[in-house]
């Protein structure tokens, strides 16, 4: 059955947040990569996997029907993305959930283990993940920026 959460960031940043399996299931946290959304995990739904499991999956800040703030640090700022998963993590009460970081989200990830509390973690994957920026994704940062700014 899904559920779906809309989760407030440490700065006011919505997060749309669906959650699908039993509520007492082990959780696992499903970061999606840059330019996708929720839906990016959408073949783990519907079958075992989530009989299993409790599958947390957001729309990270920017993307899908999470807000899209305007100002460019809110994209450059590790302490914001870090937010944004302790914000889930405490208002979903998740115990011990494996965070699942798929491409560009292992930035946010990677955040979240310099800023917060690892002990919250039960477990870290990293699926063809990134974890920092060189000079080319920096200059995708910035085009994806100006583009959020003429919206």
């Amino acid at each position: 059955m899904l559920k779906v959460h809309n989760v407030t960031s440490t700065d006011g940043t919505r997060l749309h947040v669906e959650e699908r399996g039993p509520i007492d299931a082990p959780p696992i946290l499903m970061l999606h990569g840059f330019g996708q959304c929720a839906l990016s995990w959408k073949h783990q739904f519907g079958g075992s996997l989530e009989q299993r499991y409790r599958l947390i999956t957001p729309d990270l800040r920017g993307h899908g029907r999470s807000d899209k703030p305007r100002a460019p640090g809110s994209y450059t700022d590790g302490r914001l993305w870090a937010g944004d998963i302790g914000a889930i993590l405490n208002q979903l009460e998740l115990v011990s959930p494996i965070l699942l970081a798929w491409s560009y989200s292992g930035l946010a990830a990677c955040d979240f283990l310099r800023h917060d509390d690892q002990s919250k973690l039960g477990g870290l994957g990293l699926i063809s993940a990134r974890s920092k920026i060189g000079t080319y994704q920096k200059t995708l940062l910035k085009l994806f920026m100006l583009i959020l700014q003429m919206l």
